[in-house]
């Protein structure tokens, strides 16, 4: 059940998925029209109680034989792409971010179902590389894993963050199943 469009040269969206070479975007390239803190988790939080346990596992397996909320994913991480930083406080700022990296992260992962560890998806050399590569835009710029990892939550010198970004491994903190708020960071 896959649509597929037509973009710019060497671009295909597949069910809200962008890929271009080995690079993959998430979300839409739209501008910035709405706050950090007035952006709705709602559709986050369901999915997170939906398909992650009390000990953070997620099922991805169920997760992903669900269309229909794969594409409620998806349309969750269209209005990420919405957001904007200006007048942002400091928790709508973490929230945002940590859901934002969280969110595409668990995208990330049901691309590439099914598999035995995201390891197998962070190519060194050659090849597609998901903390690299997995792209998702935020106010019509894209943003990768790493980038929002070290170059934003990392900066914002909140030590804690490190609890709540959730790498799809084992050895990572346990994903909380339910979404960050600027009420509940």
């Amino acid at each position: 059940m896959f649509r597929l469009f037509a973009g710019s040269v060497a671009t295909v969206y597949l069910v809200g998925v962008a890929c271009a070479g080995n690079e993959v975007f998430v979300g839409r390239r739209v501008a910035a029209t709405t706050a950090f803190d007035r952006i709705d988790h709602s559709v986050w939080d369901t999915l997170l109680k939906k398909y992650v346990d009390d000990d953070g596992m997620v099922n991805y397996r169920a997760w992903h034989s669900s269309s229909a909320d794969t594409q409620a994913l998806d349309q969750y991480l269209s209005t990420l792409s919405t957001g904007q930083a200006n007048q942002a406080t400091t928790n709508g700022k973490l929230a945002f971010w940590i859901n934002a990296y969280n969110a595409a992260t668990i995208r990330g992962i049901l691309r590439e179902y099914p598999t035995t560890s995201i390891r197998n998806h962070t190519a060194r050399l050659f090849g597609y590389n998901i903390w690299k590569q997995l792209q998702l835009y935020v106010g019509g710029q894209p943003h990768s894993l790493e980038g929002i990892e070290h170059e934003i939550l990392r900066k914002m010198n909140d030590p804690p963050i490190h609890f709540a970004i959730v790498c799809a491994s084992i050895g990572c903190p346990r994903l909380l199943n339910e979404a960050y708020t600027p009420e509940r960071v």
